[in-house]
Formats: C-alpha cells, structure tokens, sequence
C-alpha cells in the first residue's frame, strides 16, 4: 500500500512539474514571439524612415532642379530684356539721325533760298540803278553800279559759305552728341542688366540655401521622429514583457495553490 500510494505521489508530481515546464515554456515562447514582433516591427519602422529620406532626398533634387531651372529662365529674359532695350535705343537714335538729316537737308534748302532771293534783290537793284545810267550814257554811274553789285553778290557768296559751314559743324557737334547719348545710354543698359544679374546670381545662393537647411532640417526631423518610434517600440515591447511576466506568475500561482488543494 505505501509503495502503490508511494507511485501515485510521484506520478502526481510528474503531473505538476509537467505542467510547471509546460508554463515555462508557454512563458519563453510568449518573450520569443514578443522579440520577433519588436524586431518585426523596428524593421518595418527602418524600412519607413528609410523611404520617407529617399522621398526626402527626391523632393530635395527636384526643387534645386526647379530653383536652377528658373534662375536660367530669368537670366534668359534678363538677355531678352536688355536685347529688347538695346533694338529700342537702337531704333530711338536712328529715328533722331534720321530727323537730324531731313532738318540739316531743309536748312539747306533755306540757305539756299535765302542766297538766291538775296541775288535776286541785288540783281533787281542793280537793273534800277543803272537803267536811269543808261539813259544818260553816265558810265560812271554805271561802273559804280556795277562794282557794288559785285561787292554785294561777293558777299552774299561769302554768307552762304559761311552759313553752310556753320551748319556743317553744328550738325556734325549734333551727330556726335546723339552718339554719345547712344552709347550712355547703352552703358547704362548694360550696367542695368548686370546688376539684375548680380541680383538673379544672389538670389540663386539664397535659395539654394533655403532648401539646403529646409531638407537637412526635414532629415533631422526624420531622425527624431524614427528615434521617437523605436523608443516608442522599446517601451511596448517591455510592457508585453512585463504583463508576460505577470501571467507567467498568475500561472504558477494557480498551479501551485492547485497542488496545495490536492
């Protein structure tokens, strides 16, 4: 009888340890699949960070694209603009050459008009003051008449000369002033358009640099929020551990005041 009841004791211990080993194995195996769902899990966050820097990256090469694409577009219309100012400065002096030339030709015409009505009037002066000569057959009077008309058209010649020179040279100081005004103008063109690509080139280093700092920025958020996550992940993960831990202990308690019923 001591031996049968000897056989039942341990046979009801092979029971408890069994199950004892059986909770601890449920226990392992529970922190094992807590382990390989973190790992899991921190996987699935370094694959997500991982694509929100290749995203980042892409925007970031896409926007100093567009920046560089619009700063050539500007300095091409920059090109255009002083192309355009230049046909217009051209096109403004030829315009007063031209209006130079017709008012130098009429006040040639006027020179000469005046030269001829002048040499009308002595010529018309001359026929008075010798037709009364003539009667008279006074050749005196007709040589003096003679001598002062040619006195008068010599100098009406030396006039018309003179008056043609004068508007030679003052047309010639005209032309020369309209050519500097020209090229003044075409300096201050160019210098204009050299500083607004001065301005264009500045601009460019500014938002270059804008966007460099906005993407390292974005890069340094990444790692904080992905820092933030895993930190996050760690935590529930000793939360899973620790309830675990807490049903593993409820387990042997049980089987233990189980024991003690028995």
């Amino acid at each position: 009888a001591n031996e049968e009841a000897a056989d039942k004791a341990a046979e009801a211990q092979a029971k408890i340890n069994e199950k004892f080993a059986e909770a601890e194995k449920d226990f392992r195996r529970k922190l094992e699949d807590i382990d390989i769902e973190t790992e899991r899990k921190r996987l699935d966050i370094a694959i997500e960070f991982a694509q929100k820097r290749e995203d980042a990256a892409r925007d970031n090469v896409q926007k100093l694209e567009d920046i560089q694409r619009g700063y050539r577009q500007d300095v091409d219309d920059a090109a255009t603009d002083l192309d355009r100012k230049e046909e217009d400065i051209a096109r403004k002096f030829g315009q007063q050459r031209i209006d130079l030339e017709k008012e130098n030709r009429q006040k040639r015409v006027d020179i000469e008009k005046n030269y001829r009505e002048t040499i009308q009037d002595i010529q018309s002066q001359f026929l008075a003051d010798t037709e009364d000569a003539e009667r008279a057959r006074d050749a005196i009077s007709f040589l003096r008449a003679l001598r002062e008309r040619d006195k008068k058209v010599q100098e009406a010649g030396t006039t018309r000369q003179r008056e043609i020179d004068e508007q030679r040279v003052t047309n010639q100081l005209k032309l020369d002033e309209l050519r500097v005004a020209q090229q003044r103008e075409l300096e201050e063109a160019r210098i204009a358009n050299e500083r607004k690509l001065e301005d264009l080139r500045l601009n460019l280093e500014r938002q270059i640099e804008a966007q460099n700092t906005a993407y390292q920025r974005q890069l340094d958020d990444l790692v904080i929020n992905e820092q933030r996550k895993n930190e996050e992940l760690t935590k529930a993960r000793e939360r899973d551990i620790e309830d675990a831990q807490r049903a593993y202990d409820r387990k042997l308690e049980d089987l233990r005041a189980s024991l003690e019923a028995e």
